[in-house]
């Protein structure tokens, strides 16, 4: 049983490391330790800052970075961008003896946009780029920078429509709906 392997197919090998108690074991069980392999890593924003174990490398402004012969290992990643407000992404890259291909995109941060409102009970719409945008609670809504067009409106009162621009943080937008001339007979 133990001499197997050649008949198993190529997905098998044998036990030469005693892994397995000498029995055959399938390709991806063994790891040579003395195996190294390339990393590439693409990250977008192309200016973004990758530290790769810990150390920062110079930014590329191709976006790509390539890390050749890297043994077997485990590898810590970090790519942040402050200029364009994006979330930093962490994370572990392993080292198996084959090559490593990663694509790591940043997600923009996101900020609440709150609105407050009188009349309290007015209508309220926001658009984004002719999108209209769903509150996560009542007039609160979770954006990235940007510039943010809304309307509001309620009985009795003359309909506003402006904008508002996010930028880097919270932001409360403060609407008073001006009241309707009102007629007596």
């Amino acid at each position: 049983m133990k001499l197997l392997s050649n008949m198993l197919g190529d997905a098998y090998q044998e036990d030469n490391t005693g892994i397995n108690g000498g029995y055959p074991i399938l390709i991806w069980q063994y790891l040579n330790p003395e195996a190294t392999a390339v990393v590439k890593i693409s990250v977008e924003p192309k200016n973004s800052v990758l530290f790769w174990n810990e150390t920062e490398q110079p930014v590329d402004e191709s976006g790509v970075y390539i890390f050749n012969n890297v043994p077997v290992g485990k590898y810590s990643y970090s790519v942040l961008n402050e200029e364009g407000d994006y979330q930093t992404q962490n994370g572990q890259i392993s080292v198996r003896g084959k090559n490593v291909e990663k694509i790591i995109k940043l997600q923009k941060n996101q900020h609440k946009l709150i609105f407050s409102m009188i009349p309290s009970d007015a209508a309220l719409s926001v658009t984004s780029e002719g999108q209209q945008l769903t509150p996560v609670s009542d007039n609160i809504y979770l954006v990235t920078n940007g510039v943010y067009q809304y309307e509001a409106s309620a009985f009795g009162y003359k309909t506003k429509k402006a904008e508002t621009t996010v930028e880097c943080k919270d932001k409360t937008e403060s609407i008073i709906l001006e009241a309707q001339p009102r007629d007596t007979v």
